[in-house]
């Protein structure tokens, strides 16, 4: 019944996602209660073609073997805070990277994972491969979404274009150095950690941070950074210091140190300083992220219809306005499946009656 149970749930997923129809979908779990047809994601990876899916199933063991991944997949957990069961835990080191130059990770989608950190892993993004030269070490158009990066992310070498970060929470460091163009962080969650650029490497633009929150670092959220854009965020309690030659516009700065934007030799407009942006439910004197909080602004929040687009300032504004980060990938749930009847004959049709409900 439970194997039944995730092999119809990607099915339902196939038949609402057009544009994996035509690719393999591969089930993981490393759950014996919950059979598949891989029990680690490297081995399915191994396995897969290009544009694969891979469903990986939530479980109390976390996957804790390294992945490498090097051509485009679509990687789907059941959530970093699932409310429906086990998350989908990877606590080892990920790589998107390049095989070759006609092929790499590129265009790969990545939802609902929580990637736990032990010792010093990371999940790096880097397009090195051995006989190439610098101009073909480029990844470009991955996402993330609904992840937690407990983690290092790595961004630090060669060429990167249009990968986008969507929901997600960072609660480890974030580190970029190379050549950047069209990078996106939006509403998103910095929780406590530092946001860090090779020293002297100019991101000109390429890297863009919108809506998203900083909360809970007494120190500079920011090391060796310039020229990075960040908009429509709040900084809440958290130092935005750190930053060279970057663009601030109508952020809001709540209880820090130093309230001031833009500074030194940063530039940008309306934003508003020292401000009570006016969660709904968040301490006042700040905290960590919780996935318990509502991080949606009140009525009469200086935030609201403030943003560079017209929209709010923070989660709940900009093009993927959120309340708080889903803890969960955007697929449905199976509540209840019934078996009418007990036996099939030779050659017959088996009926099967399910009971499920959406996600957003």
């Amino acid at each position: 019944m439970k194997k039944l149970k995730i092999l119809i749930l990607t099915s339902i997923y196939i038949l609402l996602t057009s544009n994996i129809v035509h690719a393999t979908v591969w089930t993981v779990s490393n759950d014996p209660d919950r059979p598949a047809q891989f029990t680690s994601i490297q081995a399915a990876v191994d396995n897969a073609a290009p544009n694969d899916t891979l469903r990986i199933a939530g479980s109390s063991t976390n996957y804790t073997q390294t992945i490498d991944i090097k051509i485009p997949l679509t990687l789907i957990g059941e959530g970093a805070n699932n409310p429906d069961g086990e998350n989908t835990t990877v606590q080892a080191s990920v790589l998107f990277g390049r095989l070759n130059n006609s092929m790499s990770s590129s265009g790969s989608r990545i939802y609902g994972i929580l990637f736990m950190s032990y010792s010093s892993p990371s999940v790096n993004i880097n397009g090195y491969f051995g006989g190439g030269n610098a101009d073909d070490f480029k990844i470009e158009d991955i996402q993330f979404e609904r992840c937690h990066f407990n983690i290092k992310l790595r961004m630090e070498s060669y060429n990167y274009s249009n990968i986008l970060f969507r929901h997600c929470v960072f609660s480890n460091h974030v580190y970029f150095k190379g050549n950047h163009l069209g990078n996106v962080f939006t509403n998103c969650v910095f929780d406590s950690e530092l946001i860090i650029g090779e020293h002297n490497n100019n991101l000109n633009g390429g890297i863009i941070i919108r809506n998203c929150l900083f909360l809970n670092r007494i120190y500079s959220c920011f090391s060796n950074i310039i020229g990075i854009i960040i908009e429509n965020s709040i900084f809440y309690k958290c130092e935005p210091s750190g930053a060279e030659n970057s663009v601030f516009n109508n952020n809001i700065t709540y209880l820090c140190n130093n309230n001031t934007l833009p500074y030194s030799s940063n530039v940008g407009s309306g934003n508003l300083e020292n401000t009570n942006p006016m969660f709904t439910d968040y301490p006042a004197l700040g905290g960590s992220f919780d996935w318990a909080h509502d991080y949606t602004l009140l009525s009469g929040s200086p935030g609201i219809g403030t943003g560079t687009n017209g929209t709010n300032i923070g989660l709940d504004g900009g093009n993927a306005p959120v309340a708080n980060i889903p803890g969960h990938s955007r697929i449905p749930v199976v509540d209840n499946l019934v078996l009418p009847t007990s036996s099939v004959p030779v050659g017959g049709n088996l009926e099967i009656n399910i009971q499920a409900h959406i996600r957003d």
